[in-house]
């Protein structure tokens, strides 16, 4: 046998291998980004209660005066003396 004359096949076992890697890769690429979005929109839905929260402290700080007033009004807070009673 010439060793010239023999054709040499393809590898058939290495080339489904290469095929399953590139399917391996794909998947993982999909899944990554499927958690990169997914954290993305975590994000703005903590941005959007950051603001909601915002909103609510800014509207109980608003009402501290009001009830301040009405305190001093029914007689349930008295400004102290400057004797410090």
């Amino acid at each position: 046998i010439d060793i010239a004359d023999i054709d040499v096949g393809q590898n058939i076992g290495a080339r489904l291998q290469a095929d399953q890697a590139e399917a391996d890769t794909r998947v993982a690429r999909a899944k990554a980004e499927q958690r990169r979005a997914e954290a993305v929109a975590h994000e703005q839905e903590m941005k959007a209660k950051v603001g909601e929260n915002r909103a609510r402290l800014v509207m109980a700080e608003a009402e501290v005066p009001k009830a301040m007033a009405d305190a001093f009004r029914a007689g349930n807070m008295f400004a102290a003396n400057s004797n410090g009673s």
